[in-house]
């Protein structure tokens, strides 16, 4: 099976060697130099994964990314940047990428990524139907992407509807933050902001719909554990 990729990025001699390293590799390959061609190439040819550069010409990649949310949340999105500022980075994972790079990156880890997040999706789809996972008022929905609490359905990005499954399935019991990480395919021990955005998402859901209760706790020094139960203290 070819997988299909759309690169959306502006730098014409970038864009034109990142091509050919992914027909090499064997991909078919899309390419789109702003965001409104971005969307019009989505919405007109069949994509597993988009590779996005954050600083377009024309727009910003932030633009692309909202819009591509509204009619699909489960596209996996690798986002390309020279841009290293931590906010940057937090507000890219809010709008639903799964993944971030930093330039001047090496050919060889872009690929390595694309492998692995386009084996994870196969994974989940050959997979068999995920049961409703349900404690109490809340019920989560892992193949539709929908978190139900108090009747209210609500839309979940895919990889919020991962971490809270992990938790759920594990109800009462601490979940390593290692655990967590490896759903969002983060590379190092030291960068765990994208996972912390994830969680605060969730955090502030429950907040919401349940009032001040925290439904996920943070358990220091080993990850994170859901319970619908009150403290004690």
């Amino acid at each position: 099976m070819t997988h299909a990729i759309l690169l959306i990025e502006d730098n014409e001699l970038l864009c034109s060697y990142l091509k050919k390293q992914l027909n090499n590799t064997g991909y078919k390959v899309y390419t789109a130099d702003s965001a409104d061609e971005g969307i019009h190439q989505f919405q007109n040819n069949n994509t597993d994964l988009i590779i996005l550069d954050l600083e377009l010409n024309k727009s910003h990649g932030h633009s692309f990314l909202k819009a591509l949310r509204k009619i699909n949340q489960n596209i996996p999105v690798i986002i390309t940047t020279a841009c290293k500022t931590l906010s940057i980075k937090l507000k890219s994972f809010k709008l639903g990428t799964d993944d971030y790079l930093e330039k001047p990156f090496r050919t060889e880890e872009l690929l390595a990524r694309i492998q692995r997040m386009l084996e994870r999706q196969h994974a989940h789809r050959q997979a068999p139907a995920a049961d409703v996972i349900q404690e109490g008022s809340v019920i989560l929905r892992p193949d539709a992407h929908e978190l139900v609490i108090n009747d209210r359905v609500i839309r979940l990005q895919n990889r919020q509807t991962e971490i809270l499954a992990l938790l759920m399935q594990n109800q009462g019991c601490t979940v390593s933050k290692e655990m967590l990480e490896e759903i969002l395919c983060i590379e190092g021990k030291t960068d765990n902001s994208p996972l912390y955005v994830h969680i605060s998402k969730l955090r502030s859901l429950f907040s919401e719909h349940l009032g001040k209760r925290s439904v996920i706790r943070t358990i220091r020094g080993i990850g994170y554990q859901f319970s619908l139960k009150e403290r004690d203290d």
